[in-house]
């Protein structure tokens, strides 16, 4: 839906995807009434017990959520370096203009971008629900700063056509070790939020600094 939203109705991205956030979570919270679905991990008469095996089993010692996230990683990254599809997505956030000029079908990686994404969510939330053992229609609220705030860091830039999956990975366990290192000192939920935004605006204005002065200097 934000595929076709954006790229064949040209509604802008943060307004369709906001705006489709809100609809989703509305939607959750209307089918749930507001209510937490509790024990997931099943009932052994039932043979049902199998969903926490995601958020809480190991291979090798590994968590099987750290497997899946390294799995999608290279995975990612490999399809951002060595693929077609690759190049073509680059380009199209690069210049949109003049990658359609040059042929790429930039219609088409819009809606499997965003296509990607919605899958790459529906498995977070998979492990999320698996390591609570509950599913709630709030769960995951504020991830997306936390998303943003780790693409960011690791270097990607907002106008698009820069970014590595090895820098969003070390984004990600910056805000995560920054994160942790916050409940450990015992900073309060609320003082989290802020540092959140902060940080967010602080490499957002880092990121513009950097890009736009290499632009001038081209």
């Amino acid at each position: 839906v934000n595929g076709v939203l954006v790229s064949i109705f040209k509604v802008p991205a943060f307004v369709a995807t906001l705006g489709v956030m809100y609809v989703a979570r509305g939607v959750a919270l209307l089918m749930t009434n507001g209510l937490t679905y509790n024990n997931l991990s099943g009932r052994a008469e039932l043979g049902n017990t199998g969903f926490d095996w995601l958020g809480f089993n190991r291979i090798g010692g590994v968590p099987i959520s750290v497997i899946v996230l390294a799995v999608l990683a290279i995975l990612g990254g490999l399809m951002l370096s060595r693929s077609s599809f690759g190049r073509w997505l680059y380009a199209s956030g690069g210049n949109e203009r003049a990658a359609e000029l040059s042929g790429v079908p930039t219609r088409l990686v819009k809606i499997t971008v965003y296509t990607l994404s919605g899958m790459l969510s529906a498995i977070a939330g998979l492990v999320l629900a698996s390591q609570l053992t509950s599913a709630g229609p709030t769960a995951g609220t504020t991830y997306e700063l936390t998303a943003i705030a780790a693409v960011v860091i690791g270097g990607a830039a907002l106008t698009g056509g820069r970014g590595t999956m090895r820098g969003t990975m070390l984004g990600a366990f910056v805000i995560g070790f920054l994160s942790d290192g916050l409940v450990i000192i015992g900073v309060s939920s609320y003082w989290q939020t802020v540092f959140t935004g902060a940080v967010i605006v602080l490499a957002v204005l880092m990121n513009s600094l950097q890009y736009g002065r290499g632009g001038r200097k081209g």
